[in-house]
């Protein structure tokens, strides 16, 4: 009967939430177990002594084959699959865990024969498997890092009674929920191929890209498939996301930690980590063993990027050599960016201060607030169509109020912006970028209609119902000059631009001199004070 058990090199604390890698083998009465007990070379502590390019390829596929032909051979059962679940919370108790462990089995040891008897590949159908919240393919949610320590004690704790949490037996089948739902594509078929390329090889740690297939959409990788050529014990596997800076340089995005592995083929699903469109899927070692995926030496078309040193940690960025047409046996999928299911409430707050919540609804959509100090919501809906007719961006607010009904009706940057006061049920109805300014007061009802631009301007008051109809820019402006005099005579009563605080303050009157009035234009001087 098959049966699962845990993988320690595979379990820890990822984003602030324990999970633990459950690795699933089959007995040698179940079906198909051919396909999991493989004969290995034992490879010498020493490893190939042939002729090696400086990342440990061989450089004469003959002689490495046949040197490989005359080691010694193990049998050896490989798990079959290998899934990682994560814990609620540090309190998790015993029996949630086993049920969970026991799920595990279930399903995949059903998906895996069915694919067989079938004969259908594993990650095709698993690609159509959507994500749903308490399923079998769930969705991460990142924990309090807070928790980080209770939450590291209970993995140790786990680990110290692993006997307590192994699993066998088969359960009535299920329903394996394979849909048609098309995920994110990344990287190569994890597939034996003519040669290796090296994680980790003679006391030397590399970072390898597969540069052959980028990602097809954004979001998060929860499987990745892989085919080790070299694996031996002590090996640790870590696999990532890469962005291409341009010039053969890459930045890691976004990785997570596998463990020890064995030769042969692999999946790993339950993982989680980012993705971007056009991002490269890569790895490195972690271990002090020989570990390496199979390697294609020629027939891709793309190929393969690698750099000596450990750089699959998130920000890591450096410089990398480019093996043209090579193909490497890795492979990831995963869902887009609000696939799955429809998530309400969810908000990116980062540099908040504070945040006070007296409505019902917060974040209907998806908000992002950088640098706000605090935000305080008065309406019934503060982040939902009401509120947010276009997209806003708030960077560097010290506090925002709001008012009306609807506040930000189209698209509104606030940078360095002290108070923003609104009386009116709309404020900003057409595009206004306001930097450097002290304070906005809005007495009429529509105060900018048209596009303006107010830099360095300390007070701006406006009395009539309709202050800038047009596109005005005021810069410590001292002269004021209007192509429609006859408007300007009956409309402007007074307009004045003051530096609250500290400031230059210029005063318009209606008694200025007027000049070129055939020309149909209208000179203003101004008094400015001090």
């Amino acid at each position: 009967m098959p049966y699962a058990k845990l993988e320690p090199s595979g379990c820890g604390i990822h984003k602030g939430r324990a999970k633990l890698r459950i690795d699933l083998f089959m007995e040698e009465a179940d079906p198909r177990y051919d396909r999991c007990y493989v004969n290995v070379p034992v490879i010498p502590p020493e490893g190939y002594q042939g002729k090696v390019d400086k990342e440990g390829t061989p450089k004469n596929q003959a002689d490495y084959d046949a040197w490989i032909e005359h080691l010694p051979h193990i049998w050896q059962n490989n798990p079959f699959h290998s899934h990682k679940i994560w814990l609620p919370d540090a309190g998790a108790s015993d029996n949630y865990i086993n049920e969970q462990i026991e799920r595990t089995l279930t399903y995949f040891y059903q998906f895996h024969q069915q694919m067989w008897d079938t004969n259908k590949k594993f990650i095709d159908e698993w690609k159509k498997v959507p994500k749903v919240k308490g399923s079998i393919r769930d969705i991460f949610v990142k924990g309090d890092p807070k928790d980080s320590l209770a939450n590291q004690q209970k993995v140790a704790d786990v680990l110290s009674r692993q006997a307590d949490f192994w699993v066998g037996g088969r359960v009535p089948p299920t329903d394996l929920n394979i849909g048609e739902k098309g995920t994110i594509d990344v990287g190569s078929a994890a597939i034996d191929r003519e040669s290796w390329t090296a994680f980790y090889y003679s006391e030397v740690a590399y970072t390898k890209i597969e540069y052959e297939n980028s990602a097809n959409a954004t979001g998060t990788l929860d499987t990745v498939e892989i085919y080790l050529t070299y694996a031996d014990e002590g090996n640790s596997l870590k696999v990532g996301t890469f962005t291409d800076n341009g010039g053969d340089n890459f930045t890691c995005h976004d990785a997570e930690l596998i463990g020890e592995t064995t030769p042969g083929y692999h999946s790993y699903t339950g993982l989680s980590f980012a993705i971007t469109f056009g991002e490269y899927l890569g790895g490195d070692s972690r271990g002090t063993a020989n570990l390496g995926p199979a390697l294609a030496l020629s027939g891709g078309a793309g190929g393969r990027y690698s750099a000596t040193g450990q750089f699959c940690d998130p920000t890591d960025t450096t410089d990398y050599s480019f093996s043209s047409g090579k193909i490497m046996s890795l492979y990831g999928t995963g869902t887009e960016s609000g696939g799955g299911e429809t998530l309400y409430g969810q908000a990116i707050l980062a540099g908040v201060g504070s945040t006070t919540i007296l409505a019902k609804k917060i974040s209907r959509g998806e908000v992002l607030f950088e640098g706000v100090g605090n935000l305080t919501a008065i309406g019934n809906a503060i982040a939902a169509q009401v509120t947010l007719y276009g997209q806003a961006l708030l960077a560097g607010v010290g506090n925002l109020t709001v008012l009306g009904k609807r506040t930000l009706k189209g698209t509104t940057t606030l940078a360095g912006v002290g108070n923003l006061t609104a009386s009116a049920k709309k404020i900003l109805r057409g595009t206004a970028i306001l930097a450097g300014v002290g304070n906005l007061t809005t007495v009429g009802k529509k105060v900018l209609r048209g596009v303006s631009v107010l830099a360095g301007v300390g007070t701006l008051t406006a009395v009539g119902k309709i202050t800038k109809g047009g596109k005005v820019v005021l810069a410590g402006v001292g002269t004021l000059t209007a192509t429609d005099y006859s408007k300007v005579i009956r409309k402007v009563i007074s307009l004045s631009v003051k530096l609250h605080s500290r400031a230059l303050s210029v005063a318009l009157h209606g008694r200025s001199l007027i000049t070129n009035l055939h020309n149909r234009s209208l000179s203003v001087k101004t008094r400015s004070k001090v």
